[in-house]
């Protein structure tokens, strides 16, 4: 059984060769070459060049970061990555990696992903932006996730579906405004008064969105954003990141998709356009009496992924120069979609 490296140094042409040995029985590695990718804010993230006569020349590896505490706080998310891996992936459309490797330590708080090298591709730029047609690329996309997993009972038996009542719905309630407090005091110089603004009152509406009474539920990605999508040449979308998978309203995804990857103007343009390929690519995929009308409301209600997100995330991850720039542009923009849809006064 290949045991779990805790560092890419222990990674080594023996490591791999057994790592892949079940899905490539004739492989051999001779050597290898790694090099760092990814932000690295939840995990370490690595492509693996491989010396090889046969079997993949690339794969990328994602394992536990040094930082104790931030494995800590992430240990659930590797759970929840490697059990959708292992036991969801292959029932979706929508494209993702092939996992080669998905192992973790006996306290959850190591683990180790070997995935397929997604090549060639490009992985848009959140703080930049990108096309509309990506954006439309990956609204489509995305009914691959939701479609076969439309409110399907069994979702709530995976070990990463919570099902919120008032009084959990309330308790992360509580954990936002502590994460708020950090949140506005790190970005004060980044984000204007009015996002901040916006983005705490975010919080008192976090009930009945956690909640999500009467509404549709799915397999939701939960960060479905640009830094986590790759980009092939055919301008297919190949999603990422699966640590933060849970179950949910599935506009939630499209709404955080949307409202954190387009600048205020070029989204009032777009957004009704993109909002109505995701709902038709749904209905193509078998989603049945769910309405363009019912759809644009449950993205409006969605906009609160954003600010639940970028508040949480910049609490519990590891900080870096890009990754505040990154919440500063994804809090702006999420802002201006709430502010412009009166999600908070409804």
């Amino acid at each position: 059984m290949t045991s779990v490296v805790t560092a890419i140094e222990e990674a080594t042409a023996s490591w791999v060769t057994a790592a892949l040995a079940e899905r490539f029985p004739d492989i051999d590695v001779q050597s290898i070459r790694a090099r760092a990718i990814g932000t690295g804010q939840m995990s370490d993230t690595y492509l693996l060049e491989l010396d090889v006569t046969s079997g993949p020349s690339s794969v990328v590896l994602k394992l536990a970061p040094q930082d104790e505490t931030t494995r800590t706080r992430a240990a659930s998310g590797y759970s929840a990555e490697l059990d959708f891996y292992r036991e969801v992936s292959g029932r979706l459309s929508i494209r993702t990696p092939t996992a080669y490797l998905a192992i973790e330590s006996e306290q959850g708080s190591r683990f180790n992903l070997l995935l397929e090298h997604i090549a060639p591709a490009i992985q848009p730029d959140q703080i930049a932006g990108t096309g509309l047609d990506v954006i439309n690329s990956a609204a489509s996309a995305l009914a691959g996730l939701h479609a076969p997993t439309w409110c399907d009972e069994n979702l709530w038996k995976r070990p990463w579906a919570v099902r919120f009542d008032s009084s959990t719905a309330r308790y992360l309630g509580t954990i936002y405004g502590q994460a708020m407090a950090s949140f506005e005091h790190r970005f004060a110089e980044r984000l204007d008064a009015a996002d901040l603004a916006t983005i705490r009152e975010a919080g008192e509406w976090l009930e009945p969105f956690l909640i999500n009474s009467g509404r549709s539920f799915a397999a939701t990605h939960g960060d479905y954003r640009l830094d986590n999508l790759l980009v092939t040449p055919g301008r297919g979308v190949v999603a990422v990141d699966w640590q933060t998978v849970g179950v949910g309203l599935p506009a939630r995804d499209l709404a955080y998709l949307i409202s954190t990857s387009f600048e205020a103007a070029e989204r009032r343009a777009h957004e009704r356009e993109v909002i109505e390929i995701y709902q038709q690519a749904l209905h193509r995929s078998g989603v049945e009496g769910y309405s363009l009308e019912e759809c644009e409301e449950d993205y409006r209600f969605g906009l609160l992924q954003a600010p639940l997100v970028i508040v949480l995330g910049a609490a519990f991850s590891t900080a870096t120069e890009r990754g505040d720039a990154m919440f500063t542009v994804m809090g702006r923009r999420a802002a201006a979609a709430i502010r412009d849809h009166r999600r908070l006064e409804d």
